[in-house]
């Protein structure tokens, strides 16, 4: 698989000087995959005429080459074996044609319409989620008010007050996951406070969510790095600490038998021009849990902004 010429199209396509498609390798033309991409057709091609004479029936393929400059370029190869007197192939002839700007055309149009399904999708989600909200609510009511009036009743030393403060707080953080539909439904009313993620980490890791998540998964160990000097942030308390919460739920999760979650906080200057990012310039916390599980599968890691979509086993 020597070359012995190449067209100027094809010297401009791939940014090849003349001479120098003389000196280079198939292998250095294209990516791995198109190469045994087309070993695979070659292959095939051979075997099918290992017991007759060669045909010049051509196959098709879309393959990656390599520009000098780097970077790759679509091409769609048309090629067939050239047949000498004898019947026997003595070349391959290979028309190629640039399809990067429709491939890239195509894959926008494949986003576009992604994005169009997930809005159609967001928007019935929403539609669903504010009237089983507003139901909820009605519900909610007795059960978010009802424990203060017993709290005032119960003296200071009743062994039942510990137990009601845990209903009272219960019924709030029920309320909370309703305002999360309303929001959801862009129903809800979203608050923003100054806080510091530090403070509601410490919050969690004493909640009795965070004490039933042990008695689940005995054999992991949860360790903190918190930023000491952190700063504070301006958001909805609600929900980052449901955020921290559900982080550290699926970290559990993904481990399985014995290992270690480790959530960490820190101060950080993003400057786009050095962290070739798409934040604003300025002052940034981090806040960080990692964990010794087997990580995200890449079937799901499309889904995991989904608001419904969960991987959580029943009852856990």
């Amino acid at each position: 698989l020597n070359f012995t010429y190449v067209s100027p199209y094809i010297k401009k396509m791939i940014g090849l000087d003349s001479g120098e498609y003389l000196k280079l390798p198939l292998k250095k033309m294209m990516t791995h995959a198109s190469l045994s991409k087309v070993f695979d057709e070659y292959n095939i091609q051979c075997n099918l005429n290992k017991d007759s004479e060669y045909h010049e029936e051509s196959c098709s393929m879309e393959l990656e080459l390599l520009h000098k400059d780097g970077s790759s370029v679509w091409a769609e190869v048309t090629a067939s074996f050239i047949i000498g007197k004898d019947g026997q192939p003595v070349g391959i002839l290979g028309v190629a044609h640039d399809i990067t700007e429709r491939l890239r055309a195509e894959e926008e149009k494949q986003e576009l319409q992604e994005s169009l399904s997930r809005s159609k999708k967001m928007e019935a989600l929403g539609t669903l989620a504010g009237g089983v909200a507003h139901d909820l609510n009605n519900v909610l009511s007795g059960v978010v008010s009802y424990p203060d009036l017993l709290l005032l009743d119960l003296p200071e030393n009743s062994t039942f007050r510990k137990p009601v403060e845990i209903i009272r707080e219960s019924g709030k953080k029920a309320a909370s996951i309703v305002n999360d539909l309303l929001t959801l439904a862009r129903r809800g009313v979203h608050t923003l406070d100054v806080l510091n993620l530090n403070n509601l980490i410490e919050e969690y890791l004493s909640s009795p969510e965070y004490y039933r998540l042990e008695s689940f998964h005995s054999l992991i160990e949860v360790e903190t790095q918190l930023d000491p000097n952190l700063l504070n942030v301006l958001g909805s308390p609600i929900h980052l600490s449901k955020t921290i919460m559900n982080l550290v739920s699926n970290s559990a999760e993904a481990i399985s038998g014995q290992g270690k979650i480790t959530i960490t906080t820190e101060n950080k200057n993003f400057d786009p021009k050095i962290n070739s990012r798409d934040f604003q310039k300025g002052d940034y916390v981090i806040l960080k849990v990692s964990d010794s599980g087997a990580g995200i599968p890449a079937e799901d890691l499309q889904q995991i902004f989904e608001p419904f979509f969960t991987q959580k086993k029943m009852g856990h």
